[in-house]
């Protein structure tokens, strides 16, 4: 079955790619296949970036990077992953999905989602910590 999101995608961002086309019809398609949530999209003539909005974000991490890093550390490797969206010199355009919706955004917008998506998630990452602390 073809996701309406990746056709969305294809028609959009297709035309405008002019090497690495596979990063769009291989892997982005094959990520669409298995994630259904919210994310960042960018493109530029040499290929595609992108970036999942996991609902908690040790999810967005490997066991490997979870059990090599403390926990102020993946908070600020999470911060910076919006620099593969964002780049100055590369990406030209840029788009990001609700969960329901894939919207084109400026790159400064998206800049602004994804901080306003980390200060929420590490947000509600310490309150359940905090809630954990209170059960024990």
């Amino acid at each position: 079955m073809i996701n309406p999101i990746f056709e969305q995608l294809k028609t959009i961002v297709l035309p405008s790619l002019e090497h690495y086309k596979e990063d769009l019809t291989k892997h982005d398609f094959n990520t669409l296949q298995n994630y259904k949530g919210k994310f960042l999209y960018s493109w530029r003539n040499t290929g595609t970036n992108f970036l999942k909005l996991e609902n908690d974000f040790k999810s967005y991490f490997n066991d490997k990077v979870l059990s090599t890093h403390k926990e102020s550390e993946l908070k600020e490797i999470y911060k910076k992953e919006i620099v593969w969206i964002t780049h100055e010199m590369n990406n030209k355009g840029f788009l990001y999905f609700d969960g329901a919706t894939l919207k084109r955004v400026t790159r400064e917008q998206a800049k602004q989602l994804h901080a306003s998506h980390i200060d929420n998630i590490i947000y509600l990452y310490e309150q359940s910590k905090k809630r954990n602390l209170i059960n024990f």
